[in-house]
């Protein structure tokens, strides 16, 4: 079933940790709205907020890496 409202916006997040911060997209109707990259998550949850975004789609490891290397399916989507 779908039912999704023209005009919706959906933001889809990027978890980087503390080095790397949050890298977020807006997509309205299917096309690029607007992007943010920040480190600090309050000014992420702001941004959403202020689009009124319908659906937050969150990237992130279920722990941080203990070696601080990339995860195997970061490694094979990188290749």
């Amino acid at each position: 079933m779908n039912q999704r409202k023209p005009g919706a916006i959906v933001v889809g997040v990027d978890v980087g940790g503390p080095r790397k911060g949050f890298h977020a997209v807006a997509l309205q109707d299917g096309q690029y709205r607007e992007q943010l990259s920040t480190r600090i998550a309050q000014e992420a949850v702001a941004w959403c907020r202020r689009l009124k975004a319908s659906v937050v789609g969150i990237d992130a490891p279920c722990r941080w890496s203990l070696t601080g290397r990339a995860r195997p399916c970061e490694r094979a989507l990188a290749a």
